[in-house]
C-alpha cells in the first residue's frame, strides 16, 4: 500500500455514512463566503451543483445540507439533502462499496418526487458498478469516480480533506486498472489475485466475449465471494435451458464455466438431464475441433436447476489462450445449438 494511502484519512472511512459526512460538509461549503479557508471547498461544492444542472446550478442561499433523513414512515433514507431557501432540493444517494440498485433508485423517485418544488436526484458512487450504472434510471445523475475526481482535484491543494480524498480516489481507480490489466496476464499469481475481484472477473469476461451477443453481470456468493457470469442464450423457459459463461473461484482456484439453467426443470428434472448430456456433448465436440491448447476439466452437476456443460480450471488454461480458443470454439457450440433447433441468434 502506497505511503499516502496507508495515512489517509479515507482508507479508514469505509462506510457510507463517513463519505456522506464529506460531502455534506462540502456542500454547505457553499455559503461560506466570508471564511477564507473554506473557498477550496466551495469551489468544489460549486461544480457538483453545477453538475446538477437546472435551477439548482443557482441556489439561494442559506443553504441546508442533512444527512440520513428518514422518509416513507422511516423505512427509507435519504443519504445527502440540500435544501435551498426557496426549497429547491438535491436528494443525493451515496455508495462506497454497495452496487447501486435501479429498484432502488426507482423507488426513491417515486416516494420523492414533487411537482411543486424543484428536485434534483443524484447519485455519487466509488463502486465498481459497471455493470448497472449505465442503466442508471432517469432523472437521475450518476457520478462515478472519475467524475469526483474531476470535481474535487483542481482544488485539492486548498484543504488536506480534499487532498485525501483525490489521493484515495486515484487510488482506488488505479488499482482497478492494475486488476483488470493483471486479469487478462499468464503470470499465475496476478491471474489469481485478480480473478479474486470482481474487477479483474468482469475485465476477462468482457474481452473473452466482445464477439459473441449476450448480457454480462455479476454478484456475489452467500460467503461473499464475488462471480461473473455472460448469458449468451436465454431459453424460452419451456423447452430450453438458459446458456451462460461463469467466472467463478473454489478452493483450487479460478475458474472459467459453461452451464445450462432452468428453474423449475420443464418439462421434467429427465428431460433437462437428457438436453444436459447433449449439452455436454456438442460442447466436448467444438472444444476438440476447435481448440488446441485448451485444457477441458470434469464439468458437475450443481443441483437441479443448473449444471456445468464444460469447465477449465484458469490455473491450466491461462488467459491468453482462453482469449485466443475460447471464441472460435463458442461459436462453433452455438451454431451446433442452432442447428438442434436451439433459439440461438447468431
Amino acid at each position: 500500500m502506497p505511503l499516502d494511502i496507508r495515512y489517509n484519512l479515507f482508507n479508514f472511512a469505509p462506510s457510507e455514512l463517513s463519505h456522506s459526512a464529506f460531502w455534506a460538509w462540502v456542500l454547505q461549503c457553499l455559503d461560506a463566503d466570508s471564511i477564507s479557508e473554506l473557498a477550496g471547498p466551495q469551489r468544489v461544492a460549486s461544480r457538483f451543483v453545477n453538475r446538477t444542472g437546472g435551477a439548482a446550478s443557482t441556489l439561494h442561499f442559506p443553504v441546508t445540507v442533512q444527512t440520513e433523513v428518514s422518509y416513507r414512515k422511516r423505512k427509507d433514507r435519504i443519504d445527502i439533502l440540500v435544501t435551498d431557501s426557496s426549497h429547491t432540493k438535491i436528494v443525493i444517494e451515496n455508495k462506497v462499496k454497495a452496487i447501486p440498485s435501479r429498484s432502488q433508485l426507482e423507488r426513491y423517485y417515486a416516494t420523492l418526487k414533487s411537482k411543486e418544488e424543484n428536485q434534483y436526484f443524484v447519485i455519487m458512487s466509488t463502486a465498481f458498478d459497471n455493470d448497472v450504472k449505465g442503466s442508471v434510471p432517469q432523472p437521475w445523475k450518476y457520478l462515478g469516480i472519475d467524475d469526483l475526481i474531476d470535481l474535487v482535484k483542481p482544488d485539492q491543494d486548498s484543504h488536506p480533506l480534499l487532498s485525501d480524498y483525490v489521493s484515495w480516489l486515484t487510488y482506488q481507480r488505479d488499482d482497478r486498472m492494475t486488476l483488470c490489466r493483471d486479469a487478462l496476464t499468464d503470470h499465475p499469481l496476478k491471474v489469481q489475485a485478480a480473478l479474486k475481484k470482481p474487477e479483474g472477473q468482469w475485465e476477462l469476461m468482457r474481452v473473452l466475449t466482445s464477439s459473441i451477443p449476450g448480457h454480462q453481470y455479476r454478484g456475489t456468493n452467500l460467503d461473499g465471494t464475488p462471480w461473473t457470469q455472460f448469458r449468451f442464450l436465454t431459453g424460452d423457459d419451456a423447452t430450453y435451458d438458459h446458456l451462460l459463461l461463469r467466472i467463478d473461484s473454489s478452493s483450487r482456484g479460478p475458474y472459467l464455466s459453461v452451464k445450462q439453467y432452468q428453474k423449475p426443470p420443464k418439462p421434467s428434472r429427465l428431460h433437462k438431464q437428457q438436453r444436459r448430456d447433449s449439452l455436454r456433448k456438442w460442447w466436448s465436440e467444438a472444444v476438440s475441433q476447435y481448440s488446441n491448447g485448451l485444457i477441458a476439466g470434469r464439468p458437475s452437476s450443481r443441483g437441479v436447476y443448473e449444471s456445468e456443460i464444460g469447465v477449465f480450471g484458469i490455473a491450466e488454461n491461462a488467459p491468453t489462450m482462453l482469449q485466443k480458443e475460447l471464441p472460435e470454439v463458442l461459436k462453433a457450440f452455438t451454431s451446433r445449438l442452432s442447428k438442434e433447433g436451439w433459439p440461438v441468434s447468431l
